[in-house]
């Protein structure tokens, strides 16, 4: 239901058990949390796996959806038709919905589903308790992975990783901050440096990402961001994307990614997530 109680493609939690159902055995449930890393990589083997007809449960965490929609994943499936694939995307809010990826996904025609608040923890463990091909988590972040390896279960995605390895599933995570001193990533649409207003336009952005006022500075609004690049290629001088940048990983969070290669499959690079999965 979108915020005005209009019907839209969402599925209700009773179709969400019939999704879950009806594909028994087979099911692939991806994990995404609020993480750019390698997201070419993920998006790639993604839509891959669609094309091999794999049934998905995408789960975004809000921070996941955030993150993946500036790096323009709803963007990139809008000029898709996805109305007949085993697909179906699960938000953990409604509040990131109201962020364009409702817009997005109604063009794509894709079925998805926002969770109440309440039963976010519950629905994560019911999920983790049926036969599924396997559950990944690519990209799951430093927090997520701290948060794991000391037993704290504060998300829904955290409770189908934790109790999915208590009912034996076949788990895979790819951390962003991995076993290695330093990791190159690429960043999303950014601002390089002002304009003024009155040398703009911006229309350039069709989802309210650009903002001005007569005679000042033009404001980028990342929330708004679906990652088109409309603005890089009209105005190349002034906003930049794939970006690359060196991240130090922090020794706390080797240890922590260290600590789970224990109890999951660590992938140390994406193309291992297709191995992991064809290999089942």
């Amino acid at each position: 239901m979108t915020k005005n109680g209009q019907n839209t493609h969402s599925r209700e939690n009773s179709s969400l058990t019939s999704f879950v159902a009806n594909h028994e055995n087979n099911l692939i449930v991806w994990c995404i949390t609020g993480g750019g890393d390698f997201f070419d990589e993920n998006y790639r083997i993604f839509v891959n796996l669609l094309l091999k007809k794999y049934p998905i449960l995408v789960i975004f965490s809000d921070a996941g959806a955030l993150v993946y929609n500036r790096y323009g994943f709803f963007w990139n499936l809008s000029k898709l038709n996805l109305k007949n694939t085993n697909l179906l995307f699960l938000f953990e809010s409604q509040f990131v919905l109201d962020h364009n990826i409702e817009q997005l996904l109604r063009k794509s025609n894709a079925d998805y589903s926002a969770l109440p608040k309440d039963p976010t923890f519950a629905k994560g463990i019911w999920l983790a308790n049926h036969n599924l091909k396997c559950i990944v988590a690519s990209p799951l972040t430093s927090n997520s992975v701290a948060k794991l390896t000391s037993g704290i279960n504060d998300s829904m995605i955290l409770n189908i990783l934790s109790a999915g390895k208590k009912a034996g599933q076949m788990i895979g995570i790819f951390p962003t901050d991995r076993g290695i001193d330093s990791i190159t990533s690429s960043l999303p649409v950014r601002q390089k440096k002002p304009l003024k207003s009155q040398d703009f336009d911006t229309k350039v952005c069709a989802f309210g990402a650009l903002d001005s006022k007569k005679y000042s500075d033009v404001d980028f609004l990342p929330e708004f961001c679906v990652g088109c690049r409309k603005c890089v290629e009209k105005y190349p001088r002034n906003f930049a994307v794939d970006e690359e940048i060196e991240i130090h990983v922090r020794s706390i969070d080797q240890l922590n990614t260290q600590k789970l290669s224990d109890e999951f499959r660590v992938f140390h690079a994406p193309e291992e997530i297709s191995i992991f999965i064809s290999s089942l």
